[in-house]
C-alpha cells in the first residue's frame, strides 16, 4: 500500500541565509511521496534565487498579512494527507519522515517528536513536549508544548476542523493549535528527535521571549477547558510561579 503523501508547508520571509538547508533536509528524508510548499511574503534577499534552483518545490512569493496568513495560504495550496509545516530557518532530521509515517499508518492522526532546540552559543537542548491538555496550559513550565510546529504531523482533516491560523496573531499561532487540535484528537508522543529548530538573536520568537506573559496572557481563556480542581492548581501554580520570578 502506497504511502499516504506528506505536504510540507514552509512560510518565508528574507530567509535566505537558511532556507536552502530546510530545502535540502526535505529531499534527504527516505521518502517520495511529498510536496513542498513555500510562501514567501515578498523577500528582497536571495530567497527567490535559492527557490528557483529546486524546481520540486511549489512557491509563490507576494505580499502578505505575516507568517499566520503564509500557513494559511499555504494549507490552501497542498493536496497531501498529512501536513506539516517547517519554517525556513529550521530543518528536519533524517529519518523524521519515516518515524512519522510508521506510526501514522495506524490509527494515529497526530504525531508528535522531540524538538531540538539550537542556540547561538552552542547551548542547545531537546524540547520534549507534553502532550495532555492540562499540562500543555502550563506554558511557562519547559516542555510544556511543543515549541516549533516541525516536530508534529497530523492529518488534514485535523487543520480543516481546528480552521485557520489567526493572521493577527504573529507569535503563538502554533501552540493555539495544539490546544484547538488538542480538543479534538488525542496526541501520539514518538521519542525521536524530528526537527531543529534555531533559537538565534533575531528571530522572532528569540526577540519576544521576554515579554511571555503579556503574549501569553490571552490563552488563560483555554483554562475552562478542564475540570475545577485541576484550572485553580494551574491558576496558582502561575501566579507562584511568576511571583518568584519578579523577586529573583
Amino acid at each position: 500500500m502506497p504511502s499516504r503523501m506528506i505536504s510540507v508547508i514552509t512560510p518565508s520571509l528574507n530567509s535566505g541565509t537558511y532556507l536552502e538547508e530546510a530545502l535540502r533536509s526535505v529531499l534527504a528524508q527516505q521518502c517520495s511521496n511529498f510536496e513542498h510548499i513555500v510562501v514567501d511574503g515578498g523577500s528582497t534577499d536571495a530567497t527567490l534565487d535559492i527557490l528557483r534552483r529546486y524546481p520540486h518545490v511549489k512557491w509563490l512569493s507576494e505580499p502578505d498579512q505575516g507568517q499566520s496568513d503564509a500557513m494559511n495560504k499555504g494549507f490552501a495550496l497542498s493536496t497531501g494527507e498529512i501536513v506539516v509545516y517547517l519554517n525556513a530557518d529550521d530543518y528536519f532530521k533524517p529519518g523524521a519522515f519515516e518515524a512519522v509515517v510508521a506510526e501514522m499508518s495506524g490509527t494515529s492522526n497526530f504525531v508528535m517528536g522531540q524538538l531540538e532546540v539550537l542556540r547561538l552559543d552552542g547551548h542547545g537542548f531537546v524540547n520534549d513536549p507534553m502532550i495532555e491538555l492540562k499540562d500543555m496550559l502550563r506554558w511557562w513550565q519547559p516542555n510544556a508544548y511543543c515549541y516549533n510546529p516541525a516536530a508534529y504531523f497530523y492529518t488534514r482533516e485535523i487543520q480543516e476542523l481546528v480552521g485557520k491560523f489567526n493572521v493577527d496573531d504573529h507569535l503563538t499561532m502554533d501552540y493555539e493549535f495544539l490546544i484547538k487540535a488538542r480538543q479534538i484528537t488525542s496526541f501520539r508522543k514518538i521519542s525521536t528527535v524530528l526537527a531543529c529548530f534555531r533559537l538565534f538573536p533575531g528571530t522572532k520568537t528569540y526577540q519576544n521571549s521576554a515579554d511571555e506573559v503579556v503574549t501569553f496572557a490571552r490563552f488563560d481563556k483555554y483554562l475552562e477547558l478542564v475540570e475545577g480542581t485541576e484550572q485553580k492548581k494551574i491558576r496558582a501554580e502561575k501566579e507562584a510561579f511568576f511571583s518568584r520570578a519578579s523577586v529573583q
